[in-house]
């Protein structure tokens, strides 16, 4: 009888967790088992690794995720492009994706009819984010599906993850475990204890697992601590970036084809170097991070998907096209 009061109460307490999901948590698993087994395919000999399947559309849990014919997120693309017509094509991770809210709050959406306004001129925007994607992937979205695109201007939307190399922290994790630290180890360790209880009680889980990973930043992956526990180099990563950046501009510059690089954050270390080594470049850059007014705002999706909600993007879309302003990338 205790056992089975027990295992009531656990049914219980998942589908309460699964009704009010305070946290978001609960959403955030739901959503990224649908990204990895509806939307995402592998593709080992890209330098993409990943990519969108063609042609999707699934209702994830608050929102609804679309991809085109060409695998990026959005409406589909007129090719070849219509010659009264300009196209942005905005490169990314997660950020320019727009995880966690509907294709058309993107501040990707956003930015077509500010762009129309500002110009006067016809313009669509094409969104080539993706969920997990550092520079040398985004380099890879650039050259096969990108440029085909014919775009006028490619704004790359530069996010501190970008140098973790995504193929070195998923061969870290099968292949050389001995690299990590000992702590690394041990979280991925009650991270598959914790895993155990999930075909069961995936609610709890996912409510156990956001409040562990939220103590132990080196637990999210992607993010520079995971990498560092991981036994990852930040400085070779930050090389490999800029050798897909200077890809990305060598591209454009072939092309004939407008290149500017936005800083998602503003006063690290990181954003300092990528500042400098753009100016070094002849790349132009500029910081559309959040202010300290915007951060009095609720911005996220929830506590535990920190990604901008539709008010942040709608604030990323004036910042945007301040810096596009700003820089003279409209002119002409």
């Amino acid at each position: 009888m205790a056992l089975a009061a027990f295992v009531l109460a656990l049914v219980g307490v998942e589908w309460l967790l699964g009704a009010i999901d305070p946290f978001g948590a609960v959403a955030q698993g739901v959503n990224q088992r649908l990204y990895r087994s509806e939307i995402v395919a592998p593709d080992p000999t890209s330098l993409r690794l990943f990519r969108h399947k063609p042609d999707t559309h699934v209702q994830m849990r608050g929102h609804v995720f679309r991809s085109n014919s060409l695998g990026l997120r959005g409406p589909q693309i007129i090719l070849p492009k219509p010659r009264d017509q300009r196209r942005a094509l905005f490169l990314g991770d997660s950020v320019v994706l727009g995880w966690g809210v509907s294709d058309e709050d993107t501040f990707v959406a956003h930015c077509e009819p500010e762009l129309e306004a500002a110009t006067g001129l016809s313009w669509d925007t094409v969104n080539a984010g993706h969920l997990l994607h550092d520079s040398t992937q985004e380099l890879g979205v650039l050259e096969e599906v990108g440029m085909p695109c014919d775009p006028d201007l490619v704004v790359h939307v530069f996010v501190e993850n970008d140098i973790v190399s995504t193929r070195e922290v998923r061969e870290t994790r099968s292949e050389k475990p001995r690299e990590m630290t000992p702590e690394a180890r041990r979280f991925l360790e009650r991270v598959g204890l914790l895993a155990r209880i999930r075909p069961y009680f995936p609610n709890i889980h996912s409510n156990l697992q956001f409040l562990f990973i939220q103590s132990r930043p080196a637990g999210q992956q992607g993010s520079s601590e995971h990498a560092q526990a991981m036994g990852l180099s930040l400085e070779e990563g930050w090389e490999r970036s800029k050798t897909a950046l200077r890809g990305m501009r060598n591209l454009c510059t072939e092309r004939g084809v407008r290149f500017v690089i936005l800083d998602y954050q503003r006063g690290n270390r990181l954003s300092e170097a990528l500042e400098a080594f753009c100016r070094e470049e002849g790349i132009p850059y500029d910081s559309i991070a959040f202010d300290a007014e915007d951060r009095m705002q609720e911005l996220a999706v929830s506590p535990a998907d920190a990604h901008a909600n539709e008010l942040g993007h709608r604030i990323l879309t004036a910042n945007i096209m301040d810096s596009l302003k700003k820089l003279g990338l409209l002119d002409d």
